[in-house]
């Protein structure tokens, strides 16, 4: 395993570790990719990643297979320039990440166009797999969300869904309240 998802790289006094962190399952998991980053023994113990604590990975990795993934480069793009590469709901050029709107979490939505928002990274921690009306009605004000963005973003979405504002939101309440827990596990 070591040797198809690590290499090790020795050169002019610097050594080089390159993981492959799609391989690794590791592009969600900021925490262990710091404690791999910190910790040198464990290229010679590659059992070290494979540990229970990341079971919460191989869902979130399941649900990513199991749902619909057809959010291309040009999509990403496209809905940056919409949003002039600024936080959907806070007008801020800040950090962004996009936000799945409806969380992978609740086993609906999956990676979309009409379920992707650029959002302040600070928020999209913030709100995890939360309803996002429940999270804007919470922490709107502590994040400086404006009113009048926030309505224009899930607007965008809701229309991109064939939705008005108020069906969009209906839709999220049901999907939050209706779980999907029957995606097929990936072993």
């Amino acid at each position: 395993m070591a040797k198809r998802y690590l290499e090790k790289t020795v050169g002019m006094g610097n050594t080089i570790l390159t993981l492959n962190a799609n391989k690794l399952c590791l592009l969600d998991n900021y925490e262990l990719l710091i404690k791999l980053y910190h910790q040198q023994s464990f290229i010679n113990n590659p059992d070290y990643l494979v540990r229970k604590d990341y079971e919460c990975s191989r869902r979130r990795r399941s649900r990513l297979l199991a749902l619909v993934n057809d959010f291309t480069g040009d999509d990403r793009e496209e809905v940056l320039q919409k949003f002039e590469g600024k936080c959907a709901f806070t007008g801020k050029d800040v950090p962004l990440h996009f936000d799945h709107i409806i969380p992978l979490a609740v086993g609906h939505g999956g990676t979309t166009k009409a379920n992707m928002l650029p959002i302040w990274q600070r928020i999209n921690s913030s709100k995890n797999a939360r309803n996002l009306f429940e999270w804007y009605e919470d922490n709107g004000d502590r994040f400086e969300v404006k009113p009048e963005l926030f309505n224009k973003a899930v607007e965008y979405i809701a229309g991109l869904n064939g939705m008005t504002f108020a069906e969009y939101r209906e839709y999220v309440y049901d999907c939050h309240a209706n779980p999907n827990d029957n995606l097929t596990e990936v072993r």
